[in-house]
């Protein structure tokens, strides 16, 4: 009998307990091999990383404020979209600035913010150099899941890679 009853509390008190369904899913690596590379004057170009942050004050770990490391994000589009082996040099493109702050709110009402400030410079080997810059902000509240601000995250890194995949179209198109 007190088998029996032990069987049954431990039945019960199984099929009381139930794990939900996590909200998050693994967010998809952003790779962007799917980009036709342009070419800059007939040419491969060299991709540098001269940035430095802005402000040290404010310095914190992007791999743990934001869902991927922009800069890893933002070299690994610049490798995909242009060709960048060969004899011919076409150019360089220069990330100077690539800087990603965060505030966290100081009360529960106030959003958190993510501000990107990013300056590219693309000077080819025979035209007129061109800055590109961006300055981005992205607010989320505090309420949100750890899996909503992620998938927030990812979203908005993929708006300002395509943004920028836009202007650079255009740039190489009308003037390169």
């Amino acid at each position: 009998m007190r088998l029996f009853l032990c069987l049954s509390a431990i039945l019960i008190l199984g099929a009381c307990t139930h794990q939900a369904e996590p909200m998050g899913k693994p967010l998809p690596d952003i790779t962007y091999s799917h980009l036709t590379p342009l070419m800059v004057n007939d040419g491969a170009v060299e991709i540098k990383r001269s940035y430095a942050l802005k402000n040290p004050q404010e310095k914190r770990s992007e791999s743990i404020d934001f869902v991927m490391p922009l800069d890893v994000v933002l070299s690994r589009y610049l490798q995909n979209r242009f060709v960048t082996t060969g004899d011919i040099k076409g150019g360089v493109i220069d990330m100077e600035r690539v800087d990603t702050l965060y505030h966290k709110a100081s009360n529960r009402i106030d959003d958190d913010i993510y501000q990107v400030d990013i300056l590219i410079s693309i000077t080819p080997s025979n035209a007129t150099p061109t800055t590109l810059t961006m300055k981005k902000s992205l607010p989320l509240k505090q309420s949100y899941t750890l899996a909503e601000r992620e998938f927030r995250q990812f979203e908005f890194i993929e708006l300002i890679i395509s943004e920028l995949d836009v202007t650079i179209n255009d740039l190489v198109k009308n003037k390169l």
